[in-house]
């Protein structure tokens, strides 16, 4: 049966801002630098950290850094292992990664945050130590990678995921993944893909049993293949296809798990063991519509950036807030205090839970991760909490060049959208197949706010759509597109962006226009693709716009929308200059559009005493207040107050400036409308 061995835990680390340690032999088993720079150096350049980590958790030296850096440790493989299929399991290596073992390079990978399964038993020692070396870089590749320039956010590099040393009998479970697994009135259904692959020479007759428990391990149903036989060096699926009784759906309101436990069987011995969780739930389009196990499911969201980091295990270290009665939960809120916090692409789990309860508790039932894979114990959470959530590729802003200027200034060939375009399948296809067993996965999203009418661009999303659709067709697959109202086809890019296959229709919209703008665009929009859901998947709570309000905005065009994401929930994205403007590197910035600071706290920028609340808005669906988190006792009240407030134009020149808050009681500068800086910034009304 299958043996693993972690390993997590110390490793020792140097950076590499010059790119020279393959020309130093950083990578060999015996480098020495003490040796040629003086007694006891080499001790203090290979600093230990604790694994899985990311740049900002290796030092101060390392916060927000962009660059190579090395990673080494050494381990030993057991003797008896020596006759086994042994691979290396890496959740996650960031971005752009190399690895030796003992002196011999055994793979290099592009595929930043996937997982990357790395077969290793030709280079180790058995019933000895082995050395693993592995170099990360996670600097911009314009050229033939992605993601490429201009993220507008800092994606850190380093080891981001657990590291496994696995063992298989030659025959061997490479995965288990649900088709579909659905509801039904009895209890469930569901058809499970399980493939069998054979590294012996000879051929093997392999078949699969499963069973199906509870959280508790109460055992609902047992099933099995058909034996089949597999060729020495292939591989086989073995299709599963059952009905469970008694099974109850995994819903927000009842987040119902189970385990599948999956057993490999040569000639009736079992010979590999996998368990997979899972639940039943289903999702379709209905009359324009998004449903959920039947039921009518409008999508209340927000846009959830990974700005976590080291947070202390000491409870005594956390600052903490209460959240009081009538505001947004009932629970204490807990975050870390400036020392202790440095942004990562790894939270910690009572980190991100209470995150999850807070946006839960503002009336949220859908996150949008943006605009990267996650590392997969995030998603665990959000099974276990009842959030739905999709799953970004990192193809972002690819040839946006009102967004990044970059772009504007590089010739695109075709090797370059060749290259683009094959990475990003492969990438998407790695993201899907780890992640297609979470039923909080609601939808698949290919890009984000890549330009149309530039070359490659639509073709490659389309393409990338239908991939993912094919690979699972229990979920949706979309792009989030910013040119995708009439006015593309007159400024920008010459052309709209293209839905033909997403089964969502998913816009970015920032614009400070006013409802009968929004009544055209949807309507054209609706026109275009009647049979479609259309979902406004980055809305800002603090737009400027005339009148109405963005709150009555999405009530008129209740119509039109299926669901809306608010952007964003906390207004520090760490490194988002870092990456535009060079000079700021290792400054953490602030964007404008968070609705809490990275403590945690409701970002209050016009009224300060104010408090958060949530909103009932019509029979159809809960809402935030669309201008600011504010105590207002009607409706009517909070509108005025938004239109009061939006007088006021946001400064669109730096929208990364931390605002100025005034003393209570100090009178506010008619220059400093509001407590912000006038200095060198044009106050106007913001256009994107």
């Amino acid at each position: 049966m299958r043996q693993t061995q972690s390993l997590n835990g110390p490793w020792r680390c140097t950076p590499d801002p010059r790119d020279q340690g393959r020309r130093l032999g950083y990578h060999r088993v015996d480098f020495e630098f003490m040796d040629r720079l003086g007694s006891g150096y080499g001790e203090r350049m290979w600093r230990e950290v604790e694994i899985p980590c990311c740049y900002s958790h290796c030092g101060p030296d390392m916060r927000l850094y962009s660059g190579v850096a090395w990673f080494r440790r050494s381990f030993t493989v057991p003797a008896d292992w020596r006759d086994k299929h042994v691979f290396i399991r890496f959740e996650a290596l960031n971005f752009l990664s190399r690895v030796w073992i003992n002196d011999q390079l055994a793979t290099t990978s592009y595929d930043g945050l996937a997982r990357l399964d790395l077969r290793v038993d030709r280079y180790l020692k058995f019933g000895a130590e082995n050395t693993i070396i592995i170099s990360t870089d996670n600097r911009e590749r314009p050229d033939d990678r992605s993601p490429g320039m201009g993220l507008g956010y800092y994606l850190s590099g380093g080891i981001v995921g657990d590291v496994t040393l696995i063992a298989t009998h030659r025959t061997y479970l490479e995965g288990a993944r649900f088709a579909f697994a659905e509801p039904s009135e009895a209890g469930g259904t569901f058809a499970l893909n399980v493939t069998m692959a054979n590294t012996a020479a000879a051929t093997a007759e392999l078949a699969v049993a499963l069973e199906i428990t509870d959280q508790d391990g109460r055992a609902y149903g047992t099933f099995k293949s058909e034996p089949c036989p597999v060729a020495g060096g292939k591989s086989k699926v073995a299709t599963i296809r059952g009905a469970v009784n008694g099974v109850a759906p995994w819903d927000p309101q009842s987040p119902q798990l189970y385990h599948a436990d999956v057993t490999l069987l040569r000639d009736g011995q079992r010979v590999d063991r996998l368990v997979e969780r899972f639940g039943f739930r289903r999702l379709e389009i209905r009359n324009k519509r998004i449903y959920l196990n039947g039921q009518e499911f409008f999508l209340k969201g927000i846009t959830l950036h990974n700005d976590y980091g080291f947070f202390p295990s000491d409870s005594d270290e956390y600052e903490v807030a209460e959240v009081r009665e009538n505001t947004l939960t009932d629970n204490r809120v807990y975050y870390p205090s400036d020392s202790k916090y440095e942004p990562g692409l790894r939270p910690h789990r009572e980190a991100l839970l209470r995150d999850l309860k807070l946006i839960k508790g503002l009336g949220c039932n859908y996150v949008r991760l943006g605009h990267f894979p996650r590392v997969a114990p995030e998603l665990d959470l959000f099974d276990e909490m009842g959030l739905l959530c999709s799953v970004e590729n990192n193809l972002h802003w690819w040839q946006n060049d009102y967004a990044c200027k970059r772009w504007g200034a590089m010739r695109i060939t075709d090797r370059h959208v060749r290259a683009i375009r094959r990475h990003t399948m492969r990438q998407l296809r790695k993201m899907i197949l780890r992640d297609m067993n979470h039923p909080s996965v609601a939808c698949w999203v290919i890009s984000n706010e890549c330009r149309p009418g530039k070359k490659g661009v639509v073709d490659t999303i389309q393409a990338a759509v239908k991939l993912a659709r094919r690979l699972d067709p229990s979920r949706f697959a979309t792009h989030a597109a910013a040119e995708w109202h009439s006015e593309s086809f007159t400024y920008r890019s010459g052309c709209a962006d293209d839905f033909g296959a997403d089964d969502i229709i998913s816009i970015n919209c920032y614009a400070s226009f006013d409802i009968n703008w929004w009544a055209k665009e949807l309507a054209v929009l609706r026109k275009r693709y009647p049979d479609k859901p259309i979902v406004c998947t980055e809305f800002p709570h603090r737009v400027p716009v005339r009148e109405p309000s963005l709150m009555t905005i999405l009530q008129e065009m209740g119509g039109y929308l299926a669901g809306f994401c608010l952007y964003v929930f906390t207004g520090v994205v760490p490194g988002a200059r870092a990456r535009l403007d060079p000079s700021q590197t290792g400054k953490i910035v602030r964007a404008s559009y968070g609705l809490f600071d990275r403590r945690r706290k409701p970002v209050l920028r016009f009224q300060p005493e104010a408090k958060p609340v949530r909103f009932e808005v019509g029979d159809r669906y809960a809402l935030l207040p669309s201008a600011v988190l504010q105590t207002c006792k009607t409706r009517d009240e909070l509108y005025r107050r938004e239109l009061e407030a939006y007088k006021v134009r946001e400064i669109c020149d730096d929208v990364h400036s931390p605002l100025v808050t005034k003393p209570e009681g100090e009178k506010t500068n008619a220059a400093e409308p509001f407590g912000f800086p006038d200095a060198g910034h044009r106050v106007n009304e913001m256009k994107r």
